[in-house]
């Protein structure tokens, strides 16, 4: 009986690190939700970068500072905050075969998005090759573009 409770903490364990920082989803249900508190985290984060103008490390410091965890329950770093802003999941998509670069792809999921398609792609451009045309962002140490974003 101990075995069987220690396996489902385990199993509780990875589902809540492999779920993206903004959703959530009750055991049995196949399409995640939108957990609204950290949802309006994500939002903010990406707002800092392009809209504010702050580094990730000093978004992952404002987050400490406020003292809001992770998904799971650690401190936030540059690394995560990277992770959060090219995240294909907050524009409604699924990945596949993360660990994979081979096998890797993207598909359109039922899951409802957080980010519109034009903030992610504002940050993954500027992360992965520079502007050309996009505004920039604190991921290089230029002035962004203010702006309105929706979803």
């Amino acid at each position: 009986m101990k075995m069987k409770k220690l396996i489902g903490a385990i199993i509780t364990i990875i589902m809540l690190s492999s779920m993206s920082y903004g959703y959530t989803k009750e055991k049995g249900q196949k399409i995640q939700e939108i957990e609204p508190n950290e949802a309006r985290i994500v939002k903010e984060i990406f707002e800092m970068c392009i809209d504010k103008n702050m580094s990730m490390s000093k978004i992952a410091k404002t987050l400490n500072e406020r003292k809001i965890p992770t998904k799971n329950n650690t401190s936030w770093d540059s690394n995560t905050i990277k992770k959060a802003l090219t995240n294909p999941n907050y524009i409604g998509k699924v990945r596949y075969s993360i660990n994979d670069e081979d096998r890797y792809f993207e598909a359109d999921g039922n899951h409802e998005r957080i980010i519109s398609d034009e903030m992610y792609t504002v940050i993954k451009k500027c992360l992965t090759e520079g502007h050309d045309g996009f505004p920039p962002c604190s991921a290089c140490s230029n002035r962004p573009r203010k702006s309105k974003w929706t979803v």
